[in-house]
């Protein structure tokens, strides 16, 4: 019996991809000129060249001291070709070496492997700028294409998937659910349920689990939240158009029977080696128990699909390496415990420019990405113009999650929509209009064709003009994505 085994499998398979229901629809995009991808948006990968050809033990530690992968080279006709997106837990914070996460560990030879999570940010980063993330873009074929994403990190995800799809017709699409401990257990006490943080992360108490699955952010399916999804249903929905399965990972029976198998590290949050060996043995238990989703993951029939406009993104956050012209910022890296933060930091008196070149044949949406943080105020509102266009109000007090008030504390990747690039050189144009302690910071300009053609022109729930009720209020979700285009 495996006891690493912590997974069911939901296979969709009533819906049709978006690229089968367009038809000659998509065989006209294949024909529409889109940029070549420059990988603007490098993210220091073990794809990339200079640590493609790395040497660390592949797999997991067994007690006789083999390492081996969930699936073993003697059962698997060829390694798997993988791309995964994600959170921090699919990225692998808090691991000695991020390449034993979980992506990694599913089957031999690592080399096959993309994993292009991204720690503190949501589904829309991918959404966006899939093709400018993807090392080699325009020669990857995958079998295996896994996405993380909590609730709370769900925005982008309907284009994401539907992007995914249209590029790689038959691969596997799975959603991998990670739930963490910190968010479900609770202990009474007083006629309150505690959270663990309020109770000092204490595993001797009796813990237990709040009502409701691991996804949902409520058992009362008419409260609403300003993410995406935020239910399971809405999820497992959201498979079938796309035609893919979920693994979810197993809560075990009780709390106390999870902290025992010590999947989660001491903030109750993020996966341990253990907790990565779990998922990785659960999602290869999926492929091993279904003939038809096996066959799928091996099969060598799998063409490519078109990149429906595709996209150009400069994103020089993660990487240190700035692809743009700019005038009155200055550029300044910091070097944290896991990766690298890079910003323009644009004069406070004077203002800046960016400049850069749009590759497109015809105008698309473009948004900026910047940093946000609300309380204390930190970082100055903008005027920001794109080239002749009217300028607009950019204020960083301002988040996906605090549209009605600047409350938060933490410093957050945010993006915003400013208009249409031109082909050619575009010029963008940032002006405070107040003193803070902190500079503007700039992290990106981000070019999606493919969002004229899947949301209307439009960049997503997580774009922070997409507030449609007024400035900064809570927006009217549905008709958010309706505009979209979205069911």
């Amino acid at each position: 019996m495996n006891i690493f085994f912590g997974g069911f499998l939901l296979v969709c398979m009533s819906g049709r991809s978006n690229a089968q229901l367009r038809g000659s629809e998509s065989e006209r995009l294949l024909e529409i000129k889109h940029p070549a991808p420059k990988h603007f948006f490098s993210l220091n990968d073990p794809r990339t060249e200079q640590v493609k050809d790395f040497q660390v033990p592949v797999g997991f530690l067994e007690s006789d001291g083999s390492f081996h992968t969930a699936l073993t080279a003697d059962e698997i006709p060829r390694p798997l070709n993988i791309l995964a997106f994600g959170t921090s837990q699919t990225w692998g914070h808090g691991l000695t070496d991020r390449r034993l996460a979980y992506p990694f560990l599913i089957s031999p030879d690592a080399t096959h492997v993309d994993n292009l999570a991204l720690p503190a940010t949501a589904a829309d980063h991918p959404s966006l700028c899939l093709e400018s993330m993807i090392p080699d873009a325009e020669n990857k074929n995958y079998d295996l294409i896994m996405f993380e994403y909590p609730s709370n990190q769900s925005d982008g995800v309907r284009l994401l998937l539907l992007r995914l799809r249209e590029r790689w017709p038959k691969a596997i699409i799975m959603f991998v659910h990670v739930w963490h401990f910190v968010g479900r257990a609770r202990v009474p006490e007083n006629g309150q349920l505690l959270t663990p943080g309020q109770k000092g992360f204490d595993e001797t108490l009796p813990w237990e689990w709040k009502e409701g699955d691991t996804f949902s952010i409520s058992t009362n399916p008419s409260r609403d939240c300003p993410r995406e999804y935020c239910y399971l249903g809405e999820m497992m929905d959201l498979l079938k158009e796309v035609d893919g399965v979920a693994y979810l990972m197993d809560p075990i029976t009780t709390p106390q029977e999870v902290l025992k198998q010590k999947w989660f590290a001491e903030d109750w949050h993020h996966l341990t080696q253990e907790g990565h060996k779990n998922v990785a043995v659960g999602v290869a238990n999926m492929l091993r128990d279904d003939k038809d989703l096996w066959e799928q993951a091996f099969s060598n029939d799998k063409p490519l699909g078109s990149w429906s406009m595709g996209d150009q993104c400069y994103n020089w956050y993660f990487s240190g390496e700035i692809n743009v012209e700019y005038t009155g910022a200055e550029f300044n890296c910091e070097q944290n415990r896991y990766n690298m933060a890079c910003s323009l930091e644009i004069d406070p008196t004077n203002g800046g420019t960016v400049t850069f070149e749009s590759d497109f044949d015809r105008i698309v949406p473009v948004a900026i990405g910047y940093i946000t943080k609300g309380f204390p105020d930190t970082f100055p509102t903008a005027m920001v113009q794109l080239n002749d266009d009217e300028p607009m109000r950019v204020n960083p007090d301002f988040d996906r999650t605090t549209r009605i008030q600047a409350k938060s504390i933490s410093k957050v990747t945010s993006y915003i929509q400013i208009g249409s690039a031109q082909p050619g050189r575009n010029i963008i144009k940032i002006t405070p209009t107040e003193v803070t302690p902190s500079p503007f910071q700039l992290i990106g300009v981000y070019l999606c064709g493919a969002c004229r053609n899947f949301q209307n022109g439009h960049m997503g729930l997580g774009a922070l003009n997409m507030d449609n009720n007024g400035d900064h209020q809570h927006h009217d979700k549905q008709l958010v994505k309706s505009v979209m285009g979205a069911p």
